[in-house]
C-alpha cells in the first residue's frame, strides 16, 4: 500500500506503523507574529489555546490543528483566496523495512485538491528545512506523479504581506465609498 489517508481507521496495520505520538506535537497556545492583524480572527480560549477557527474553503472532516504559524498563515491565505485546501489528508510511504513495515512516511501539510497539488510549509530551522528537503526529494523519487512545493517560511510572510496590503487597500476603498 503506497499510501494512506489520514481518516483511515486508527487501528489499521498501517495507520499503526505510521501514527505514533512522537510524530508531530500538537500546536499549543497563542504564538505571537509580526503579522498580528492578519490573525485578529483567531480568539484565545480560557484555556490560553488557539480557538478553532471557520475556514470557508478548508475541505477536511475534523479542524485542522496547525504545528507551527507558517502552516495557519498559509491555512489563511488560502482562506482569503477561496482556494479550497485540506490539512495533512495523505500519509505517504518512503521507505519500509525488509519485513514491510514502514520504516519513513511523510504528510505533506496541504492538499489542493482543484490544482491537484500538494504544499509541504517549513519554518526557518535549517535542521527541519534540511530534512524536508530530503522528504520532498524522496517523494517525487517514489511517486514522480505527485505534485508537491515546499513552502518556506519566507514565502509565506510575503505572501502574508501583500494579504495584509491588499486587506488595506479593500479596507480604503470601502471606507471612501461609503463616505
Amino acid at each position: 500500500m503506497p499510501f494512506r489517508t489520514n481518516d483511515q481507521a486508527p487501528d489499521s496495520p498501517v495507520a499503526a506503523q505510521i501514527d505514533s505520538p512522537s510524530r508531530r506535537p500538537p500546536h499549543t497556545g497563542p504564538t505571537p507574529t509580526a503579522l498580528d492583524d492578519f490573525h485578529a480572527d483567531v480568539a484565545l480560549a480560557s484555556e490560553g489555546e488557539p480557538a478553532a477557527r471557520e475556514f470557508r474553503y478548508f475541505r477536511g472532516i475534523k479542524s485542522p490543528r496547525f504545528v507551527n504559524d507558517s502552516e495557519q498563515q498559509c491555512a489563511e491565505i488560502l482562506d482569503f483566496y477561496g482556494i479550497p485546501w485540506e490539512y495533512e489528508p495523505i500519509t505517504f510511504v518512503l521507505e519500509t523495512d525488509e519485513n514491510g513495515r514502514v520504516t519513513e512516511a511523510f504528510s505533506p501539510d496541504f492538499y489542493l485538491p482543484e490544482q491537484n497539488l500538494f504544499l509541504e510549509v517549513t519554518t526557518m530551522r535549517q535542521e527541519l528545512v534540511t530534512r524536508k528537503n530530503r522528504k520532498v526529494r524522496k517523494l517525487r523519487q517514489r511517486y514522480p506523479d505527485v505534485n508537491v512545493k515546499l513552502f518556506y517560511r519566507r514565502d509565506i510572510e510575503a505572501l502574508g504581506q501583500k494579504l495584509q496590503s491588499r486587506r488595506g487597500s479593500f479596507a480604503t476603498l470601502s471606507a471612501s465609498a461609503s463616505a
